[in-house]
């Protein structure tokens, strides 16, 4: 048996302590997004510099996600998890008090890394500490909907605090989450690990991170200039280029980040590709229709977040539905109706 863990005495107020982790990550998610009209008048921004804002996060969170899941499995879970969180409690405060576009989108980015330490071990922990499978499923179920929920419920709540305080007070909000996510998971968590996990991919992080913001950032420079200008061209191409290496090199390695054997399975392949689709189209929507409903039609930030959050509603609805109905009509067709 390669899996090392303490069984905790009550699990579910571990997952409680948990979920309450990934509820602030998915808020950060999307958060933001209705501060960006109060941030630009600031610090001046560009369009650009206000996308990565939002997309230094989120590629941090991305690229490292995977490795961060097998840091925790071989150096232990909780103690992983608790450098994470303090990491982006630090992040968040660093970004509440940056005073420039620079400072901002780099505090962001070490929120992302710190993300991506925290919500792998958050569901490796739930993993490990039920025995009986049924709980077990429906405390996962509990913690993608509280996730989903998060991500939904962000932009509400930077409404409402965009409504009586200054832009950096979606930033602040996130210390004392931290501070009780610590405490609580100091005393109701018990290590684990995986003696059996494979090693890290270091070379396989570089390239898929580097691959990720060159494409990204051609991506973000051909909204401001154009699809033609000579430097996107080259930041698109050398984007494409490093991830084809990522593709070479995981498919050549012994302990490769992303198998690529995994794109094979039809099932893998199909549920991927929807859910990637979907995460880009939901961020770009609430990118523009934050800065639409409060630059264009001139509402209060709060009136603004009102007016998105029948999608919180809908998100978080599903994501309990999910698994259950999953198990009653098979994921296959779970997957097509969500896509439909």
């Amino acid at each position: 048996m390669t899996e090392e863990t303490r069984r905790p005495g009550r699990p579910w107020v571990a997952a409680a302590f948990l979920c309450f982790s990934v509820l602030i990550l998915g808020m950060d998610d999307s958060i933001l997004n209705l501060a960006l009209p109060s941030i630009s008048k600031e610090f001046g921004a560009t369009i650009g510099e206000l996308q990565w804002a939002i997309n230094a996060y989120l590629l941090a969170f991305a690229a490292l996600l995977l490795t961060m899941g097998a840091l925790g499995d071989r150096f232990g879970r909780k103690r992983v998890f608790e450098a994470g969180i303090i990491l982006f409690g630090l992040g968040s405060l660093g970004a509440a008090l940056s005073t420039s576009m620079g400072m901002l989108i780099a505090c962001r980015a070490s929120m992302g890394l710190g993300g991506a330490i925290v919500l792998p071990q958050t569901l490796s922990i739930i993993r490990a500490s039920f025995t009986d499978p049924k709980e077990c499923a429906q405390a996962i179920a509990l913690w993608a909907g509280i996730f989903a929920l998060g991500y939904g419920i962000g932009p509400a709540i930077g409404g409402i605090l965009l409504e009586h305080f200054e832009w950096s007070s979606v930033f602040l909000l996130n210390i004392p989450v931290v501070i009780i996510a610590f405490a609580g998971g100091y005393f109701s968590i018990q290590e684990s690990r995986d003696q059996s996990a494979p090693r890290l991919d270091p070379p396989g992080v570089v390239l898929s991170t580097a691959g990720l913001c060159s494409l990204v950032y051609g991506i973000v420079k051909a909204g401001e200039q154009s699809w033609t200008e000579g430097s996107v061209i080259t930041w698109l191409s050398v984007g494409v280029v490093l991830l084809a290496i990522f593709a070479w090199w995981e498919r050549r390695s012994d302990h490769p980040m992303l198998p690529m054997r995994f794109f094979k399975n039809m099932s893998f392949t199909g549920a991927t590709i929807p859910m990637t689709l979907a995460a880009l189209s939901t961020a770009a929507l609430l990118f523009f229709l934050s800065q639409y409903f409060q630059s264009v039609q001139g509402y209060s930030p709060l009136a603004a977040a009102l007016r998105l959050m029948p999608g919180a509603v809908v998100a978080f609805a599903t994501a309990i539905v999910a698994a259950p109905l999953a198990s009653t009509i098979g994921t296959k067709l779970t997957v097509a109706l969500a896509c439909s």
